[in-house]
C-alpha cells in the first residue's frame, strides 16, 4: 500500500518591518521615588504582532516590553535600564526595536528624555533672610541657578508671604527669565503693617522635583529714640545748666520697631559752638552706648560755653533718628559790676545826698563764653546801719533773668539820714554758681562844707594875697593838688599870681606883681577857690573884692573955702568917689582955728 506523508500548511512571507509609533507626553522626569513624577510615560501603536519589543538606552542594557499585540500600549518607565539600575540624571535619545514574527525589524526614535533627580536650586531671594527693611515691600523674588537639567516649571513654582497672624498678603505671580516675583496687590507702607512676615518659596522643575525654602524678613518703620542721657552717670534733663565737670555721657536707646537696636551705628557726639569734642565711644550693655571724654570739662572757666549733645540711633531696618540737647556748661560766679548813683568800692564813701534807692549791676559774662545768666531771685542786695540793722527797702529787677547786665534796684522807704552804712550784694547765676558777699561800706553826710576866702566881698587898697579854707568837710580826704584859687579881673583875665600854696585844707594865693595905685588896674576883681576831694566830689566858693587905690574927692563945702561968716554951727561937706564908695564911717571933718 501507499502511504501518502503530504502536510499542506499556509505560509506567510512577510518582508515588511513593523511599524511602532512611540510617543511621550513629557520628556523630563526625576526617578526617584519622590511620589512626583517618577515614571516617564511612554505611548506607542503596534501594527502588527511582534515577537520581541525593546527599549534601547544608549550605552546602557536594552529594557525588554511585554506588551506585543496589536494596537495602543502605555509604558509607565521606572527609569532603570535593563538590568534593573536607574539611570544616573542625565539626557538619553531613547529608541523602540520591534521584531515582528516574521523577523523584521524595525528601530524607531522615541525622544531625548531628560532623567533629572536634583532639586531646583533657589540661588537668591529678595528680601533675603531675616532681613530687616524699613522702605516700601512692594514684591517679592525667588533666583534659581539655571539647571543643567530640566527647567523650571514656573508654572507650578509659588512664593507666598504671610504675616505673624498667619494672614495671607495676596499678590500676583509672574516670571522674569529664571525668576519669580510675587507682585503684591497692597505693599507694605504704613506702620500699622510694621511686623513679621514669613516667605514660602516652592520650586519645581519640568522633571517634578521640588524645593521649598521659607525665611522671615521685618518690616520696620518705626524710629528708634533716647529714654534716657546720663552726664557723669547723673540723670541729666535738658535743655540745663551745669557748673560740675564733666567727663563722660551715656544714653539709653530704645527701639521702638521690631527690627532692634543697631548699636554698631549708633553714636554720641559732644561739641561745643560747633567743635566736636574728643572721646572714646563704647557698648555697655545691649542698648547702652558711653561716651567717655578724652579729657573732662574743666572748672575754671576755661571750658564754660554751650554745649550741645547730639544723638544719632539706628536700628537694624536702618531707621535712624537723631535727637540733640544742650546744655549751658557755667562754672563761674557772677560778678556785681557797678552801683549806681554812687559807685561803691572797700573804700568808705561819702554820700553827700539823701538816697531814695541803688541800683546794682551784675554780669555773668566769662569772655565770649554762653552763659547761664544772672538769677535775679536767689541774687541779693541790702543797705544796713552800723548796729546790723536792715533798711527796709524792695528790689526790682529788670527780668526774671539775663545773660546780659542784670540790674536790680533797692527802693528804700524814706531817704537815707545821714550816718554810716554798709552796703551788701550777693549775685547767683541761673547754674548755681553763687559770689562770696560783698560789702562795701558808705557814709551819708547831708551838711555840705563850708569854705571861706579872706578877703571877702570887700573893698581893698592892695591886692596882694587871698587865702581860702574849706571847714566842715567830711570826706574820705582832698585831693589838693586838683584843688586851685585864682583871681580874675572885670574883663576875665586871670591875675598872675605866684606858685599856689596848699596846705591841708587851706589855699594861698599870692600876686605875682603888686598893682599900679594909680587907679589904671582898679575895678571889681572876682576870686574863685574849688577844692576836688577823692571822690571826685568838687566844691566852689566864689567872692568879689573891689580894688580902690584912688581916695574920694572933695567936691564943695558950706560955708564954702575962704568964705567969711559972722556965725558958725553946722558944716557941710560933699565927697565923691567913682569905685568904692564912701566910708562916712571912718571919713572925719575936723575944724582947725587959724589963730
Amino acid at each position: 500500500t501507499q502511504t501518502d506523508h503530504t502536510r499542506t500548511f499556509s505560509v506567510t512571507v512577510d518582508t515588511q518591518p513593523p511599524q511602532v509609533s512611540p510617543q511621550v507626553t513629557r520628556s523630563e522626569f526625576s526617578p526617584n521615588s519622590d511620589g512626583s513624577r517618577d515614571t516617564l510615560t511612554l505611548n506607542y501603536t503596534l501594527d502588527e504582532r511582534l515577537s520581541k519589543l525593546q527599549l534601547l538606552i544608549p550605552s546602557h542594557p536594552t529594557v525588554q516590553l511585554v506588551d506585543f499585540a496589536v494596537g495602543s500600549h502605555t509604558l509607565n518607565w521606572n527609569g532603570k535600564n535593563g538590568l534593573g539600575t536607574v539611570l544616573p540624571d542625565g539626557s538619553y535619545p531613547l529608541q523602540l526595536q520591534g521584531t515582528d514574527l516574521a523577523g523584521n525589524q524595525s528601530t524607531t526614535v522615541v525622544d531625548t528624555v531628560q532623567v533629572d533627580t536634583e532639586k531646583p536650586t533657589i540661588t537668591q531671594s529678595s528680601p533675603i533672610a531675616n532681613a530687616n527693611l524699613n522702605t516700601p515691600v512692594s514684591e517679592l523674588n525667588a533666583i534659581f541657578a539655571s539647571d543643567t537639567g530640566s527647567q523650571i516649571d514656573f508654572d507650578q513654582s509659588t512664593i507666598t508671604v504671610k504675616d505673624v497672624n498667619g494672614t495671607l498678603q495676596a499678590g500676583t505671580l509672574r516670571q522674569d527669565g529664571n525668576t519669580l516675583v510675587q507682585v503684591l496687590d497692597n505693599q507694605l507702607d504704613l506702620v500699622s503693617e510694621n511686623g513679621t512676615y514669613t516667605v514660602t518659596i516652592k520650586g519645581f522643575d519640568l522633571a517634578g522635583n521640588s524645593n521649598t525654602s521659607t525665611l522671615s524678613f521685618a518690616f520696620d518703620t518705626r524710629q528708634p529714640v533716647v529714654s534716657q542721657i546720663r552726664l557723669n552717670n547723673i540723670v541729666f534733663v535738658g535743655p540745663s545748666n551745669i557748673n560740675s565737670a564733666v567727663s563722660s555721657v551715656e544714653a539709653d536707646l530704645v527701639d521702638n520697631g521690631i527690627s532692634g537696636l543697631d548699636l554698631a551705628n549708633s553714636a554720641i557726639q559732644l561739641s561745643k559752638s560747633g567743635a566736636v569734642v574728643n572721646g572714646i565711644l563704647a557698648q555697655v550693655d545691649a542698648d547702652t552706648i558711653h561716651f567717655q571724654l578724652d579729657n573732662a570739662l574743666q572748672t575754671n572757666g576755661t571750658d564754660d560755653g554751650q554745649y550741645q549733645i547730639a544723638i544719632n540711633i539706628a536700628d537694624m531696618a536702618g531707621n535712624v533718628h537723631q535727637q540733640t540737647t544742650t546744655f549751658i556748661y557755667d562754672t563761674q560766679p557772677p560778678k556785681l559790676t557797678s552801683t549806681s548813683p554812687f559807685n561803691f568800692s572797700l573804700d568808705k564813701l561819702r554820700v553827700d545826698q539823701s538816697l531814695t534807692a541803688i541800683t546794682a549791676t551784675f554780669s555773668d559774662q566769662n569772655g565770649s563764653a554762653i552763659i547761664s545768666g544772672i538769677d535775679a531771685e536767689a541774687s541779693k542786695i541790702s543797705v544796713s546801719k552800723n548796729d546790723g540793722s536792715v533798711i527796709p527797702a524792695t528790689m526790682q529787677v529788670d527780668n526774671a533773668s539775663s545773660t546780659e547786665t542784670q540790674n536790680i534796684e533797692l527802693r528804700f522807704e524814706s531817704g537815707l539820714l545821714s550816718g554810716d552804712y554798709l552796703f551788701s550784694a550777693t549775685a547767683v547765676d541761673l547754674t548755681g554758681n553763687k559770689q562770696p558777699t560783698i560789702e562795701y561800706p558808705f557814709y551819708v553826710d547831708l551838711q555840705p562844707p563850708e569854705i571861706q576866702l579872706d578877703p571877702s566881698d570887700t573893698s581893698i587898697v592892695s591886692l596882694t594875697m587871698v587865702s581860702a579854707q574849706i571847714l566842715n568837710y567830711a570826706g574820705l580826704g582832698l585831693d589838693m593838688e586838683k584843688s586851685s584859687l585864682v583871681v580874675n579881673d572885670e574883663s576875665g583875665n586871670t591875675v598872675s599870681a605866684k606858685e599856689l600854696e596848699k596846705t591841708d585844707q587851706n589855699l594861698v594865693w599870692r600876686i605875682a606883681a603888686p598893682l599900679p595905685r594909680d587907679g589904671s588896674k582898679d575895678g571889681i576883681y572876682t576870686t574863685v577857690a574849688t577844692f576836688t576831694d577823692l571822690e571826685g566830689q568838687t566844691y566852689k566858693q566864689k567872692t568879689k573884692l573891689t580894688v580902690d587905690t584912688i581916695g574920694p574927692t572933695l567936691t564943695s563945702t558950706t560955708p564954702a573955702k575962704d568964705a567969711k561968716v559972722s556965725t558958725l554951727s553946722d558944716i557941710t561937706i560933699t565927697l565923691s568917689d567913682n569905685l568904692s564908695g564912701i566910708d562916712f564911717g571912718q571919713t572925719q571933718v575936723t575944724l582947725v582955728s587959724s589963730t
